[in-house]
């Protein structure tokens, strides 16, 4: 990975915001926004693709985390 595409701690919370954003279903302004965002920078890019294999490694456990919470409260 390039130096210059080490994102900052602000690009990695922005990334996440914008990872839970575009997961929502955004209208045509925001996802055009989301992409400016992602092109104006490669740290962006690189912040976007890290927060997208957080998001994939942490949805099956969070699944079934879910899954046991609810079986609990149904006792």
């Amino acid at each position: 990975m390039n130096a210059s595409a080490q994102p900052t701690a602000e690009q990695q919370h922005a990334a996440l915001a914008w990872l839970n954003q575009i997961n929502q279903q955004p209208a045509r302004a925001e996802r055009a926004d989301f992409k400016r965002w992602l092109l104006a920078d490669p740290a962006h890019a690189q912040a976007y693709r890290e927060a997208q294999a957080l998001w994939q490694q942490t949805a099956a456990p969070a699944a079934r985390l879910a899954q046991e919470q609810a079986e609990t409260l149904a006792g």
